[in-house]
């Protein structure tokens, strides 16, 4: 029974995600992974905070606008590729937000991956190693409720 729950948690996180089925926005909830990753990805931070759903659901809302204007703005024909390949599978992608503060600026750092989350996923980030725009991440800002940093992992 045990090397079943195994082999579904394992299917659950390499199989990538069906993009007609909406993936789901979980809220990171332990303080020092949100810390371990801000630092990582060299993020700025004066404390950290455990968001709300709302919150999480805002910044997963922002992201087809933030698409939008930026397949319109940019003139690089490999970026528009990725942009528009995000936007089509949009549905398919996980979020996991968690809150930092900046000089009083309150802000969610999420980390949007397109595989299924392992049972009891949720209140770590995920750590995946993979290229390309399977694995994302952005800032957004509570305060102006939008993205203002959307990037991938580069092309591997």
């Amino acid at each position: 029974m045990a090397g079943l729950a195994l082999l579904i948690e394992l299917i659950a996180i390499v199989t990538p995600a069906d993009p007609r089925i909406p993936a789901p926005t979980l809220i990171v909830e332990d303080k020092s992974d949100i810390r371990r990753t801000l630092a990582q990805n060299k993020i700025r931070f004066d404390r950290v905070f455990i968001t709300t759903l709302e919150d999480a659901v805002a910044a997963r809302g922002a992201l087809g606008p933030y698409l939008k204007h930026e397949l319109e703005a940019t003139r690089d024909e490999e970026r528009r590729e990725r942009l528009k390949a995000i936007l089509d599978h949009i549905e398919a992608y996980t979020w996991h937000c968690g809150g930092f503060e900046r000089k009083r600026e309150r802000s969610l750092f999420c980390s949007v991956v397109r595989f299924r989350p392992p049972f009891g996923a949720g209140t770590v980030f995920p750590a995946i190693a993979d290229g390309g725009i399977t694995v994302c991440r952005c800032i957004y800002r509570l305060r102006d409720r939008r993205l203002a940093s959307f990037e991938w992992n580069g092309d591997g």
